[in-house]
């Protein structure tokens, strides 16, 4: 599941989702989920499913679909280049790494993912899922592990600051890493 799973309650001030939650994952339109549901993942675009656990779904490290000229025009700086290109995500053709190789740049992305999470609080999520942490691993070289841990770390801290809970699926092998995931 999406997160180490721990006693159902608060954690840190922050709510932790069910530990043996029935999980519906909605990206690409919300609708009603089943009665069993307890956990619902939505896009940051949606509101939260009433009565259950709400993740907030963020692309938090490239580009979402359809956003690619909100980038361009407001934080061209932030879009990942390879021999002058925008660099297209091999696993996702209609996605932009961002550039988060220096803490400028890191800075600069975590305030624009930053209000997107401040959005997800004010809508009534409990957490947010930033995806694609493992985005430097598809960047040929320009993005180091320990850019994208340090970008991590600056999610987790405004997560925490807007009471969300927060945690990634991807990259497994930060599993044992102390970042501040709950």
């Amino acid at each position: 599941g999406l997160f180490v799973a721990r006693a159902l309650g608060r954690f840190g001030g922050v709510a932790l989702p069910p530990a043996a939650g029935v999980v519906d994952y909605q990206l690409g339109g919300a609708y009603e989920p089943a009665s069993d549901v307890q956990i619902v993942t939505r896009d940051r675009t949606e509101k939260p499913a009433p009565g259950r656990y709400n993740i907030c779904y963020v692309n938090a490290f490239q580009t979402q679909p359809g956003e690619l000229t909100f980038w361009e025009s407001r934080h061209p700086s932030l879009l990942l280049r390879d021999g002058g290109k925008p660099l297209i995500d091999a696993n996702w053709p209609d996605e932009v790494i961002l550039d988060i190789r220096t803490a400028a740049k890191r800075t600069e992305a975590a305030e624009v993912v930053g209000t997107w999470f401040d959005g997800c609080a004010a809508d009534g999520f409990d957490a947010v899922e930033p995806d694609n942490l493992d985005a430097w691993t598809r960047s040929k070289g320009h993005i180091s592990e320990a850019d994208a841990l340090a970008f991590a770390k600056l999610l987790i801290r405004r997560a925490h600051q807007d009471g969300l809970a927060i945690a990634q699926k991807n990259t497994a092998e930060w599993t044992g890493k102390r970042l501040g995931f709950d």
